[in-house]
């Protein structure tokens, strides 16, 4: 079947807060052009690292658009953070994480299910049979980095792209007034807390992070807002974003407890500030003839931290202390780059010297 996808770009990816896989390995799987729709395509469109994704029947790209005009004066360090919940969303993934869950498969990252929610899906087994079923080529895949899991969730989220798997709608519409029933309350309530959370620190909070992230990362915003979608479950640690949307879990704890701070640091998985990022860690482990695939993370989490401490009061203690994640095998790195932050007023700066002293105490 001829299909006629509209083109979806991702210039920065974040598979999930404490591990990444690399965009690049995206931005190979499929590079032809397709037919575009254009309203409101401004969603989809910020190179670099853009891929223009489509099935078969693709035909020759639409002819160039005109130069953006580029607002000089524009603050760039300034963002604006819109926050939806999508009953949709919340839907397919549910539907995902739970025939993860049922899967007797060594399966990479299974996100568990709460115990109320284990406990209702034994009870409707046969409702969800067909869901079941639907999810098995998805089993393996990341909602991120898988390509029909990309375009479900852009879908059914406004984005204007197909939904490509009629199994799965198919599927889904039938579960769902078994969804709506047991399962849509409790996670509605969730969400819906989440929500009002997030935009009540937001309101309070948002343009002092925003340019306190700025001046840790010596970085710029993106002109376009940033949408999150609050979802039930979203990945095993709790968030991934493209340049259409960041989706978090409401279901996760260290993410309740730090929503300021990772709205902030899922905003700079985007470009133009990701990729100005991604090139300073590179330029200081090339420098220092290191390689670490993940230093560019750390500078992340470590800014960020930095930045949510400067604006909620001395006594907040950023995500990657709270959750242990700059205590375990990446100690030496943020260690390193601890101790050189306050020491240099820019990111590229602190990633040298930080890289110099691991390279340092490496020669020893």
């Amino acid at each position: 079947m001829e299909r006629d996808w509209a083109a979806l770009t991702l210039p920065s990816t974040n598979a999930y807060a404490g591990e990444r896989r690399c965009a690049d390995a995206s931005a190979r799987l499929i590079t032809s052009a397709c037919s575009l729709r254009m309203t409101r395509m401004k969603t989809f469109f910020s190179a670099p690292l853009a891929i223009m994704i489509c099935a078969s029947g693709c035909v020759a790209p639409s002819p160039a658009s005109p130069p953006q005009v580029v607002d000089l004066a524009r603050d760039s360090t300034a963002i604006a953070i819109e926050v939806h919940t999508s009953h949709d969303l919340a839907l397919f993934l549910f539907s995902y994480h739970a025939a993860r869950s049922l899967s007797d498969r060594e399966l990479r990252n299974r996100r568990p299910l709460s115990v109320k929610d284990a406990a209702l899906l034994a009870e409707h087994a046969e409702a969800f049979a067909p869901v079941y079923a639907a999810f098995q080529p998805y089993l393996d895949a990341h909602p991120l980095f898988d390509r029909n899991m990309l375009f479900m969730g852009a879908n059914l989220t406004g984005g204007l792209v197909e939904f490509p798997d009629p199994a799965v709608s198919a599927a889904m519409d039938a579960f769902r007034p078994t969804y709506e029933a047991y399962f849509a309350p409790a996670h509605r309530a969730a969400t819906d807390s989440y929500r009002a959370m997030l935009e009540s620190q937001i309101a309070q909070y948002g343009d002092a992070m925003a340019r306190a992230v700025v001046r840790e990362l010596s970085g710029e915003w993106r002109v376009e807002p940033i949408r999150i979608d609050v979802v039930p479950y979203a990945t095993r640690i709790g968030a991934y974003t493209n340049s259409h949307h960041t989706v978090i879990s409401a279901s996760q704890p260290d993410y309740r407890t730090h929503a300021l701070e990772m709205a902030f640091h899922e905003a700079a998985h985007t470009d133009p500030m990701f990729s100005q990022l991604r090139e300073v860690a590179a330029e200081a482990l090339e420098a220092n003839g290191l390689e670490e695939r993940r230093f560019w993370h750390y500078l992340q989490f470590y800014g960020v931290g930095r930045a949510a401490r400067s604006v909620l009061g001395e006594d907040y203690v950023p995500y990657h202390e709270a959750t242990g994640l700059s205590s375990r095998s990446a100690k030496p790195w943020y260690d390193a780059i601890a101790a050189v932050w306050d020491d240099h007023d820019t990111l590229r700066d602190r990633a040298h010297a930080a890289a110099a002293l691991i390279a340092a105490r490496e020669a020893s």
